[in-house]
């Protein structure tokens, strides 16, 4: 075992192609530990580390897992996740670790910040944040469509829920979210990647994060079987709004 580790930390945001690389690091968990390299295994959903933004966030704030789990995030609940994830590194033999869940975004405070960094025993260990960013509009339509998606959930008019998908949402914030993570764990701490840019010139936003993991992408040629739930991109939503307006126009005549 080693002592000194150096942890990625993968923070989101939604809608960034995360559930597709969850998937990736869960399927590809022996291989990654071959080449020094472990995954953690959640204890709510073993491949969504959910617990970390759970009990890092401040109790009275919601958010999807609460209310799709009905969790008591007590103090209880923040001294077993510690224990839970504290033992993972210490008894893991790889020097590189990864965590991932996109909740992780959601946390907007110092003290949430500072609970994640006791729970990763920070600064004992090295901490480097994946963050992946997309245009805020699409975000925010995308983000929305999840919410009813899941138990048809209803968007809030409170600016301040998890549930307020507003121009001026805090979620798509993203200049305060980066400057959050670059206080708590250092201004080199932190890698951003552009989901758009991304999809634009390869189709594919995992071989980005893998490689700000640390890790060739070109060892993993299977990364593709990935990307089969990718989201349409801008120009794809525009068009796809546009074949609904004229179906649904009263001089449709059908197709030819």
């Amino acid at each position: 075992m080693t002592d000194h580790k150096l942890i990625y930390l993968h923070i989101g945001t939604h809608k960034t192609g995360s559930t597709s690389l969850q998937r990736f690091l869960a399927e590809s968990r022996q291989h990654l530990r071959r080449i020094g390299t472990d995954v953690y295994s959640g204890k709510i959903e073993p491949e969504n580390h959910l617990e970390l933004y759970l009990a890092a966030m401040r109790p009275e704030r919601d958010s999807f897992a609460k209310q799709k789990w009905a969790l008591k995030v007590d103090a209880e609940f923040l001294r077993s996740t510690i224990v839970r994830v504290r033992e993972f590194i210490a008894s893991s033999p790889s020097r590189s670790l990864i965590f991932t869940t996109e909740g992780l975004s959601l946390l907007r405070h110092p003290d949430e910040i500072e609970r994640l960094r006791d729970m990763l025993d920070a600064p004992r260990h090295d901490v480097r944040v994946v963050l992946v960013l997309r245009n805020r509009q699409d975000f925010l339509q995308s983000y929305e469509r999840q919410l009813l998606k899941i138990g048809g959930r209803a968007t809030s008019s409170d600016p301040q829920s998890a549930f307020y998908v507003g121009p001026d949402s805090w979620l798509a914030n993203f200049e305060e979210l980066q400057q959050l993570y670059r206080k708590g764990f250092g201004p080199d701490a932190l890698s951003v990647i552009d989901y758009d840019a991304e999809m634009r010139t390869s189709g594919n936003v995992l071989p980005a994060v893998i490689q700000a993991f640390g890790l060739d992408p070109s060892a993993f040629p299977g990364l593709d079987h990935y990307n089969l739930n990718a989201a349409p991109t801008s120009m794809k939503q525009r068009l796809l709004q546009k074949l609904k307006q004229a179906i649904a126009s009263p001089n449709f005549g059908g197709f030819r």
